[in-house]
């Protein structure tokens, strides 16, 4: 899968470490995505894995579980062959975004441009004198503006609402506190630390920190006074918490709103407008670790336009849903939506991006299995990950269906605790 990203993609983020074969001591922080990708392919030839590629659940029929043989009948098509297993347990690890979608928009046909979703840009020669209108600001969007800042004509950002942007130094030194290069601290001491915090303590720690200077109001205060003079709208997130602990509220597909019996049926009885209104209550909907891309935007090689959809698409243009005309050779939608649709009811008709993790989990095990198990990821009332890599309200999911996210910290640490719980449930006896 690796292999297949853009040319130019690297993961821009500590690496954390595999079971029983630690990474070099000069891996590069910024990895390449194909070195990346033949570690892990070294990696599961050294340890002996079984790994099938070209592999996916049957999409024709859902696993079935047998309460009495406390095993799954699951069909694989492997490159065309279909196989029947029967696993004692299924772990997703499926990242934390579903499947691709695109927009619907008025007169798509008349557009004699290019249109793709953001997954398939791949390299920005293809764009080489054209102009470009992006859709979206989030991390994809802005990866995508500094490739076609090399060689596109003009490039003009769509940013449909307000966006919680963090410089990645920020981050970048927070993990390097956590997991310092220097070896002072294990990394599998460093990973029992990070996550035996609960979430709503290091909210607040990163509150305090981003306080301290880090944020809207300190450090970086002219960084988001500069975006926000070019028409960018921007925060530092609610409190300066930055941009951690929306990827835990708004990934699930739900509303970060504290969930309840009460909320859960104030939503399912409410209106699209009523949703709009809930939803209108956080104020950004887009979450960006800048790599590169404020700087492009700043000198003015990027251009902004905020607050709007596209309406219309015309043959060399694109027409927005103030009046505004853009210029236009090829479009990419490049926006993530982290409140996609709440019980089966659209918010947005723009809607583009990805699903939910959990929809495409719904895809894949159907909609009785996944209602009995509950919603996937997101915070509970203990501000807690939902059914992340613990047991879930399907009698058989205690060790099943458990869902591992696509975080390397938590791939790192709580793959360890899960891998423990599945031991325990095969052969009890033996703990």
């Amino acid at each position: 899968m690796w292999v297949s990203f853009a040319p130019e993609i690297e993961v821009s983020h500590v690496i954390f470490q595999v079971l029983y074969q630690c990474y070099p001591q000069n891996w590069p922080l910024h990895t390449p995505k194909d070195k990346l990708a033949n570690w892990m392919e070294h990696y599961a030839d050294a340890q002996d894995l079984t790994v099938w590629t070209s592999s996916r659940p049957a999409q024709d029929c859902y696993p079935i579980y047998d309460g009495t043989t406390k095993r799954w009948s699951i069909i694989i098509d492997r490159s065309g062959n279909r196989i029947t297993l029967h696993p004692a347990h299924i772990i997703c690890c499926m990242g934390s975004m579903g499947s691709m979608i695109m927009p619907h928009v008025a007169n798509f046909e008349r557009f004699k441009g290019t249109v793709i979703h953001g997954a398939d840009f791949k390299t920005p020669e293809p764009y080489r004198n054209q102009r470009v209108v992006v859709v979206g600001v989030g991390n994809t969007a802005g990866d995508i503006c500094i490739d076609l800042s090399t060689c596109a004509e003009s490039i003009t950002l769509v940013q449909r609402s307000q966006s919680t942007l963090i410089p990645a130094e920020i981050l970048r030194n927070a993990e390097n506190k956590r997991w310092p290069d220097d070896g002072s601290i294990p990394v599998e001491i460093a990973d029992f630390l990070a996550e035996a915090t609960p979430i709503n303590l290091r909210r607040l720690n990163s509150k305090i920190i981003k306080a301290g200077g880090g944020g809207d109001s300190g450090k970086y205060a002219a960084m988001y006074r500069a975006l926000r003079e070019k028409g960018m709208v921007v925060d530092d997130g609610a409190d300066g918490e930055g941009t951690e602990f929306q990827v835990f509220e708004k990934f699930g597909g739900k509303s970060p709103i504290k969930t309840s019996a009460t909320n859960e049926l104030r939503y399912r009885q409410a209106s699209v407008s009523e949703v709009q209104a809930l939803v209108s209550i956080h104020r950004s909907s887009h979450l960006v670790l800048d790599a590169g891309c404020v700087k492009l935007i700043l000198c003015g090689r990027v251009g902004v336009k905020h607050g709007v959809e596209l309406a219309e698409m015309r043959e060399e243009s694109v027409i927005m849903t103030d009046g505004s005309e853009i210029p236009a050779d090829a479009v990419i939608f490049a926006y993530v939506p982290f409140f996609n649709a709440l019980y089966g009811f659209e918010c947005n008709p723009y809607r583009t991006g990805y699903h939910s993790i959990h929809e495409s989990l719904v895809q894949m095990f159907g909609e009785e299995t996944m209602k009995r198990a509950g919603r996937f990821w997101g915070l509970d009332e203990e501000g807690e990950l939902r059914q992340v890599y613990r047991p879930s309200g399907h009698p058989a999911v205690s060790s099943t269906i458990s869902r591992a996210s696509k975080s390397d910290e938590q791939c790192s640490s709580c793959g360890t605790l899960l891998a423990v719980s599945l031991l325990l449930d095969m052969d009890p006896n033996n703990w």
